[in-house]
């Protein structure tokens, strides 16, 4: 039996055996990247778009793109969809187009996709657009007449009881509209393109990087004194002062909000005799640029906006027609105003006594510096303390008669009717009180209102009448600490504006109800002097003076506290 082989033991002389190489460790197993880099940034990584995706619609430029409208796909443009769908432009991962013909192949007329009239969003990024609505009108070659209406960019034209799409406008208002197989391009704010209110904004993103509004209405009512004579206004048509037939026109034309974005196109004609001849000159001027003389008066569109001239710039007023005359506002809150003038020594008051006269003029103007009223039964009322001219109106004018007479306005020497049994001392060149309820007498007192010499001598009116409210009627409560606060200063003063009759009974019981509680804080005072007012107003509702109802007379006393007597 023959055993194992024994290995034989090397001969001395006989070559070294090779060396034998190493085994090599086996590698550690290598971790997922998941692992490695942690949850949160896996999922981060995994998320990222290698390409930009873009999606939107985009109205391309060159006039055989004009009334086409294409979707932006991820990296592509294209027009039409299914089988019909074409790639006429293909986009980079800056949003930059490259324009493609029949073949794909790149032809001139890129840009960004951000800059092209429409929407464009990007996966995780911002989202520019055009957007807005309106409408306009364009005449072609022969005199017809053709609307449009505008959408997000688009301009459209009634084909049936369909919209077609025929166009583009971005938002500066630069229109393209293909016509009769021509295309037309111009201004929505050139002349001879009818525009009806057109609202146009570029976002991107949340942010508003432009906008047009554009309103082509006509004024609906005014005065203009132009070189060529004084025109009445109505409904946009312009005619002369004593006359019965239109001569011309005035349109509102918005490009925005402020007054430096307003048009006011005037056009009217002016008659010439000479030398046996009679002729016409026609004139154009933008009012809005161009002031007229003061006594100028419009109102811009259907709301209460209202311009008037001083003879160098217009001034904004809120104004409405009321019955059988008007209500017009301006200047500012009436604190803001009475601290400028203090401040330039046009006036001496105190911080109390501006908080007073800005609280009474809460119930009388809204607030604001200056309010004319010529539609109630005293026939004008002026400032923010509504002087009428039942006969305060004429005692402020006795005492800054040089600063009215700045507007046209005087004192006469013979009585005005100013309602049922009640006359008063005149305005100079006015016959008939009926005359100043008119535009023309109401923006004088407007103008006049504004003038810091008629604003300083009501401050000094309304001081007098503190004074000597204050001493004749609260006199007899002087030792009451609440009624010397200002709050409840503003409720009694106005209370005597309102219903001088009630004051002295209304101080009295609220003065013993005091004396009941002596522990009320002001808010307690101000609640249980209101319950005394409005009982007041209910007992002497005789006639429905106050009201047609109980109700009704308590909410006239509420007004006033809370008006006069807020925190």
């Amino acid at each position: 039996m023959v055993g194992p082989m024994l290995p034989r033991p090397p001969h001395r002389d006989a070559p070294k055996p090779a060396p034998q190489a190493r085994p090599r460790p086996v590698p550690a197993r290598r971790l997922p990247l998941q692992r490695q880099i942690g949850n949160r940034a896996f999922a981060a990584l995994v998320a990222r778009d290698p390409a930009p995706s873009f999606a939107g619609n985009v109205f391309l430029p060159g006039d055989e793109n004009v009334g086409h409208s294409f979707t932006v796909e991820g990296t592509n443009i294209v027009e039409g969809t299914g089988k019909a769908k074409r790639i006429v432009a293909t986009v980079d991962a800056d949003g930059r187009y490259t324009r493609l013909d029949d073949k794909g192949a790149a032809i001139a007329g890129g840009g960004n996709v951000r800059d092209l009239i429409g929407s464009v969003s990007q996966k995780g990024g911002k989202t520019t657009a055009t957007t807005g609505s309106g409408s306009f009108s364009l005449w072609d070659a022969d005199g017809k007449k053709h609307d449009f209406t505008v959408k997000n960019g688009g301009v459209y034209a009634k084909a049936g009881k369909k919209d077609e799409l025929v166009g583009d406008v971005d938002v500066t208002g630069r229109y393209r509209v293909r016509l009769g197989g021509a295309v037309l391009t111009g201004s929505l704010t050139d002349h001879g393109v009818a525009v009806r209110d057109v609202a146009l904004k570029r976002t991107d993103g949340t942010k508003a990087t432009d906008q047009l509004q554009i309103g082509h209405e006509p004024v609906p009512e005014g005065i203009l004194v132009l070189p060529e004579g004084k025109f009445t206004v109505k409904d946009g048509q312009l005619t002369p002062a004593g006359g019965n037939h239109a001569q011309g026109s005035i349109t509102v034309i918005r490009r925005g909000a402020g007054l430096e974005q307003l048009s006011l196109p005037a056009r009217y004609y002016e008659e010439i005799h000479a030398a046996g001849y009679q002729g016409w000159v026609e004139h154009e001027t933008d009012v809005a640029k161009h002031v007229p003389a003061a006594g100028s008066v419009l109102r811009v569109g259907k709301g209460r906006s209202w311009l008037v001239s001083d003879g160098s710039r217009w001034i904004g007023m809120s104004g409405r027609q009321v019955k059988k005359g008007y209500e017009l506002a301006g200047g500012g809150r009436v604190d803001d105003t009475l601290r400028a003038l203090n401040a330039a020594k046009k006036i001496s008051v105190t911080n109390d006594e501006i908080d007073l006269m800005q609280r009474l003029s809460e119930v009388e103007s809204s607030g604001y510096a200056n309010v004319i009223n010529t539609w109630d039964s005293d026939v004008v009322s002026l400032g923010f303390m509504q002087y009428t001219l039942a006969g305060s109106l004429q005692e402020l004018i006795a005492a800054a008669p040089e600063a009215f007479a700045r507007y046209g306005i005087k004192l006469s020497k013979t009585k005005l009717k100013i309602k049922s049994g009640v006359e008063a001392t005149g305005i100079e060149g006015v016959s008939d009180a009926k005359e100043l309820r008119g535009l023309e007498w109401a923006t004088r007192f407007f103008r006049a209102g504004l003038d810091p010499d008629v604003i300083a001598a009501q401050v000094k009116m309304a001081q007098a009448e503190f004074a000597n409210l204050t001493k004749d009627k609260l006199g007899s409560v002087s030792g009451d600490a609440m009624f010397q606060t200002g709050r409840v200063k503003a409720i009694i003063f106005e209370l005597n504006n309102n219903r001088p009759a009630y004051v002295s009974a209304t101080v009295r019981k609220t003065a013993a109800e005091h004396k009941k509680h002596p522990a009320w804080t002001e808010d307690d005072f101000v609640a249980g002097l209101q319950a005394v007012m409005e009982q007041e107003y209910v007992d002497n509702n005789t006639k429905g003076i106050n009201g047609a109802d109980d109700e009704e007379a308590r909410q006239k006393a509420r007004n006033i506290v809370t008006k006069a007597g807020h925190r």
